[in-house]
């Protein structure tokens, strides 16, 4: 509201107390409200001129305002500080939302085959009901439907401007008034779906996927799904950086055996065991592991039987 008299605005002046401003603000607002078949851009300016006047420090800002040389910058009313960097900060800022995050189990097995995997999942979607919007709206009173508010403290050239997010909207901007009897003025719609993704060779604890637009609809846009992969041991497999690892159980027949046949997410391998039976050393396989032969297989020896 460039060049406008908050005084004028409320009909009040310098000299008005709080009290006198706050009583003035209720009658004009009252009498101007959207509702009431005021107009929104009298009633915007009014709620704007209340939010300067109505407080002590604001109000003491806006009257210091002529020793800002600032203020009335090329004669336009604003100060080029604050338009450099609200546009920095808040206009050139692509709008994001959080993104939805899911963990999903994989077998070192699955790690080595890879595969298509279908993951099911439970999401926010927008409302078909009222599209979203949770039901009938208003601009919200409090911030003119800007969604935030802006604060300034200090007096002269020492004026801090800090913009916050409105306490009333949630930074919306409008106010729901009548609720989306589908969504209960939620505005979204929460049911299970489904993504496919490939999973590839090697995949590691802690890797994770990001899938666009695939995630809940949150403040008029979908976010993204991220997909957190944890590694599970199985089958007595695991697996260590780009080594596969395997704890073979051998009974007591089985010591004396010249080879061991193994399992391999390839195949089954037959493994020639060593002379000298030692199970503090895992025997070594070459090029058996993960990451197409740069990782080995290391088979663990255990001895399992029953003695009776």
């Amino acid at each position: 509201m460039s060049g406008a008299d908050y005084y004028e605005v409320l009909g009040v002046n310098k000299s008005s107390t709080q009290e006198e401003i706050k009583k003035a603000y209720r009658k004009m607002a009252i009498e101007h409200h959207p509702d009431k078949g005021g107009s929104e851009d009298k009633f915007k300016k009014i709620t704007e001129a209340y939010d300067v006047l109505g407080d002590e420090n604001k109000k003491l800002s806006y009257d210091n305002k002529g020793n800002n040389p600032f203020e009335h910058f090329n004669g336009g009313g604003h100060n080029p500080f604050e338009d450099m960097f609200g546009n920095m900060f808040y206009n050139k800022r692509k709008k994001t939302v959080p993104d939805k995050i899911i963990e999903i189990s994989l077998s070192v097995v699955e790690s080595y085959l890879g595969a298509e995997k279908t993951i099911s999942y439970n999401r926010n979607f927008k409302c078909d009901g009222c599209n979203g919007s949770g039901g009938d709206r208003t601009m919200c009173s409090s911030c003119g439907g800007q969604g935030f508010t802006i604060i300034r403290t200090g007096t002269g050239l020492f004026v801090q401007i800090v913009r916050q997010i409105c306490q009333q909207c949630k930074g919306v901007g409008q106010l729901v008034h009548k609720k989306c009897v589908k969504c209960n003025g939620a505005s979204i719609i929460s049911k299970m779906d489904q993504v496919n993704i490939q999973i590839p060779h090697g995949v590691d604890d802690g890797n994770f996927f990001r899938m666009e637009e695939k995630g809940d609809y949150i403040q008029g846009m979908y976010g993204n799904l991220v997909i957190k992969i944890k590694i599970i041991s199985e089958n007595n497999f695991e697996k260590h950086g780009n080594d596969l690892i395997y704890n073979a159980f051998l009974n007591y027949n089985q010591l004396k055996d010249d080879s061991v046949s193994i399992p391999h997410p390839s195949g089954q391998m037959l493994i020639k065991l060593p002379q000298e039976f030692d199970t503090s050393k895992p025997l070594r396989i070459k090029s058996k592991g993960f990451q197409n032969g740069s990782g080995d297989l290391y088979v663990k020896l255990f001895v399992k039987f029953n003695r009776t």
